[in-house]
């Protein structure tokens, strides 16, 4: 069912006598030899969303829909397409050695701001997303970590601004103005900036936004994953059952060490 309604017109893929072998080397060579942008790279990620439902029904008991996997599926071999496409721009406007070499750090903010970075983790749109950032000031001193679990969430990119708003929401409780808020996600950090448009994000941008002017400033910044590590450790730390907020006034054993690297390398 779900791969005739895929639209992948492919006698091999859409016969069930063909064994499973057969049906991954049709994939493979549906995504080199296609011509079509809609439907390259489609067929490995069905495969692949088909394997997290299957492990999703076997270990926790719940069923995804095949819609909802198939839409999945189509969202990301459209965002691995238009990523790859920005990488080979990149790849080509940029020497290599220069970009292998060259490692973003995080900074300290200058001024009297408090900086926030932030990360946010998506399962998949039947689990409630989570939210980490952390706290510091101008010197690069801790001021809090959050993990925090939010509500359930269709794509990455809202449980990444869906992490924004918490934790805006939060410095604002803290009595905190002046926020330089940090994200791993440039399509983030350009939506918030007005730099392009998306419908789907109107809701969340036009609520972070709200917060933004209670404020005397606040500026929205990219950063890379290597100078996000604590916000990303926050996410990925397991908590307790039942548990959907932690702040960490003391810095927690598990950050010493991303907290300690960023300090002695930040500028």
């Amino acid at each position: 069912m779900i791969w005739r309604a895929s639209g992948l017109a492919n006698t091999i893929i859409n016969n069930s006598t063909t064994t499973l072998e057969e049906k991954i080397e049709e994939c493979i060579r549906c995504c080199s030899a296609s011509s079509l942008a809609h439907l390259q790279d489609h067929p490995i990620w069905l495969l692949w969303r088909i394997w997290k439902s299957r492990n999703m029904l076997i270990f926790r008991r719940k069923v995804i829909p095949w819609r909802i996997v198939l839409q999945q599926s189509i969202t990301d071999a459209k965002e691995w397409h238009e990523n790859s496409r920005d990488m080979d721009t990149n790849y080509q406007s940029t020497n290599y050695s220069t970009r292998r070499s060259r490692v973003v750090h995080w900074k300290k903010q200058s001024g009297n701001w408090m900086k926030i970075n932030v990360d946010g983790g998506f399962q998949n749109n039947t689990e409630r997303s989570r939210a980490g950032w952390v706290y510091r000031d101008l010197l690069g001193v801790y001021h809090g970590g959050v993990q925090a679990v939010g509500k359930i969430v269709n794509t990455p990119l809202e449980s990444e601004l869906q992490a924004i708003l918490m934790a805006i929401q939060h410095a604002w409780s803290r009595g905190f103005s002046n926020l330089c808020i940090e994200s791993d996600s440039k399509k983030v950090v350009d939506i918030l900036n007005g730099k392009i448009l998306h419908f789907d994000s109107y809701n969340w941008k036009r609520e972070i936004l709200w917060w933004r002017n209670r404020m005397k400033g606040v500026t929205f910044q990219w950063i890379g994953r290597e100078g996000n590590k604590v916000a990303d450790k926050l996410v990925k730390h397991q908590m307790e059952d039942n548990v959907y907020f932690r702040f960490y006034f003391y810095v927690p054993r598990f950050l010493s060490n991303e907290l300690h690297y960023d300090y002695v390398h930040s500028t």
